[in-house]
């Protein structure tokens, strides 16, 4: 049965409600119990609103911690109850994400625990029943995620916001020296040139945050990874780790943003295993969340507040964040800046909202085997797609490709026209793109 938007609303204001509840738990230092039922509350809210990779992770991880941390007692009529209402809701979590083999294992937990409630009991056999069925034709179900229904800084009343467009306008006027403008158009955010450019013209991505791999460090700039002349290495360095930057003002910023919580770390040694059994450039991307990270821990913020992604458009992936893989990402993350587990403002739905933001707005370039770049640009994220009227093109640097009269839009291409048919049509629809020129027809 759907969830009517009436519905939808009511559980999000009990989901807000119960959120500000364990937050304000976790500044008190309350007990592990006290937190833990504060955090079951929420959870169920989390499930109601379909959000259930975000429940199984903080039902796997942060719960669980909590309850280890419980001494339960197994005689406790109150502790058998949670015990019970946390195998349903894993049970619940994973059997939502298309996690069967999981989903039956987690059933078998809550079955014999469940035998005094009747309808808490068929739920849970109705589930082991569907995840045995399931099991051998799926595991980790493809299903859209969508943006968080609490991350408001990414709903269009926020995107489309005077304030909003206001911010990126002056970045994007200040990063490209006055040549590009954001206004808001009739379906959007649009990018504009502020001048007549010509073809040929070539500009900086600016990148607000950038990432490297299989490149030699003391070549390029730590922060925006441009090249650095042979003879200028080695002017601008981190005093206390050696890491080299470009100019004075890379060095600045990247201090003054994200670079202290992580200055001597050796964060690709941390995440060999994961690089080890990467082939795509997107994989670069956890680099840059971990920025992200680094920088709202420097400034005391939750990640999704960062001002270099704080107002960007997310991307709705295809597939719901519930690998293993990811959820270890994100676990290295919390670990290498030394952030304890279940901090309500480094939560596990930051690092999906923080992917579905850097996902959408990265331009990589290179192989992951013979070195490759990936930059979160400063103004480019603003420019819509277009199949065939596209006028700049993405390498190294932003290439116009056609001139572009002051006042024009500057529209970029999201999706090459070598890829065709489902993978493309698949691809745009990402970006909320429904396409049918020739190229995608």
């Amino acid at each position: 049965m759907s969830t009517s938007e009436a519905e939808k609303a009511g559980y999000l204001e009990e989901y807000r409600k119960f959120s500000d509840q364990y937050k304000e738990h976790w500044e008190n230092k309350s007990p592990p119990r006290v937190l833990s039922q504060a955090l079951l509350n929420r959870i169920r809210m989390t499930l109601k609103l379909e959000q259930h990779s975000i429940a199984f992770y903080d039902l796997s991880t942060t719960f669980m911690g909590l309850l280890n941390s419980s001494s339960l007692l197994v005689d406790d009529p109150d502790d058998q109850e949670m015990l019970l209402n946390f195998w349903f809701l894993l049970t619940s979590a994973a059997f939502g994400c298309g996690l069967y083999p999981n989903a039956k294992e987690m059933a078998e937990r809550a079955e014999p625990l469940a035998q005094d409630r009747p309808e808490m009991l068929a739920q849970i056999l109705q589930m082991k029943k569907k995840s045995i069925e399931n099991i051998s034709e799926c595991y980790g179900a493809c299903r859209s995620h969508m943006r968080i229904p609490w991350d408001d800084l990414a709903s269009n009343e926020n995107l489309h916001s005077p304030e909003c467009v206001a911010r990126l306008n002056e970045t994007a006027l200040k990063l490209s020296d006055g040549t590009f403008t954001v206004q808001l158009g009739r379906y959007g955010r649009e990018l504009r040139a502020a001048r007549y450019i010509k073809k040929g013209e070539s500009f900086s991505l600016a990148p607000h945050l950038s990432s490297t791999f299989n490149i030699d460090t003391s070549t390029i700039c730590y922060h925006c990874s441009e090249f650095i002349p042979k003879a200028d290495r080695g002017t601008h360095c981190c005093p206390d780790c050696g890491a080299i930057f470009c100019s004075s003002r890379c060095l600045d910023e990247a201090i003054g943003r994200y670079h202290v919580p992580l200055c001597g770390i050796p964060v690709m040694e941390f995440f060999d295993w994961y690089f080890s059994q990467c082939t795509e450039i997107s994989s670069l991307m956890i680099l840059t969340i971990l920025k992200v990270f680094a920088e709202a821990k420097f400034k005391g913020i939750t990640p999704v507040e960062v001002d270099c992604v704080r107002d960007l458009c997310v991307h709705n992936s295809p597939v719901e964040y519930i690998d293993p893989v990811g959820m270890q990402v994100f676990a290295g993350i919390l670990q290498l800046l030394n952030i304890e587990n279940g901090d309500p403002n480094y939560e596990f739905w930051h690092y999906i909202a923080v992917h579905q933001r850097v996902g959408a707005n990265c331009f990589g370039n290179g192989e992951i085997a013979t070195g490759a770049g990936s930059a979160l640009a400063g103004y480019l994220s603003n420019a819509n797609h277009d199949c065939l009227r596209n006028n700049v093109k993405v390498a190294e640097r932003i290439e116009v490709t056609k001139d572009i009269k002051k006042g024009e839009e500057v529209l970029n291409f999201y999706i090459p026209k070598s890829v065709r048919g489902i993978e493309r049509e698949s691809l745009l629809l990402g970006y909320n793109i429904r396409c049918e020129c020739r190229i995608c027809g």
